[in-house]
């Protein structure tokens, strides 16, 4: 080889070295003019359903633990110690002891939900339900849930919960206190 050939390669390694280096430091832009920027950064929370508006109301079929439906059967329409002002909440069932029953109509709450919010809806008794929670996208609901009477007032709790695919916000609760053996109703 060469001396002229090997002038030749030092030089285009030395072309190739000087053009890998040089290239990225061509290739960087510089901007010069100036904006200010603001900046805002904040967290999403699930809040608690407001302003619910709804009724109740309480029932009882039979007398306690006597047995007594002096009315028209155990089918609810009953009178004296019936006490079932036309509703009959017994599941079908012909049960000696009566049944105790609360009823919740939820006609409407607000909340700042985004779209695609749902709403757990239970009505429990001592944390337990004859029906299941149950799930919707409606902001209102019917629930109903009875016992057996046990001769006692009883308290229903309503709970309405809003969730995001994995997220849950603070429940709306609300107890209904139910007297014993006799009927009662009220506004949410």
């Amino acid at each position: 080889m060469s001396s002229l050939d090997r002038c030749r390669r030092a030089a285009t390694v030395l072309l190739v070295a000087t053009f890998l280096v040089l290239v990225p430091q061509l290739a960087t832009a510089t901007f010069t003019a100036t904006q200010d920027v603001s900046q805002s950064v904040g967290t999403a929370t699930m809040g608690t359903p407001t302003g619910v508006i709804g009724t109740w109301q309480c029932w009882a079929t039979g007398n306690g633990n006597n047995g007594n439906d002096n009315g028209n059967g155990n089918n609810g329409n009953g009178n004296g110690n019936a006490y079932a002002y036309g509703h009959g909440y017994n599941h079908g069932n012909d049960h000696d002891e009566g049944w105790e029953a609360v009823q919740v109509s939820v006609v409407s709450f607000s909340d700042a939900e985004p779209t695609g919010v749902t709403y757990r809806y239970s009505l429990e008794r001592d944390g337990r339900s004859l029906i299941p929670p149950f799930t919707s996208a409606a902001r209102n609901a019917w629930l109903v849930n009875g016992s057996l009477d046990d001769n006692a007032p009883t308290t229903w709790t309503l709970t309405i919960q809003s969730s995001y695919g994995n997220w849950t916000g603070p429940a709306y609760t609300r107890s209904i206190s139910c007297p014993q053996n006799k009927g009662d109703s009220g506004s949410l």
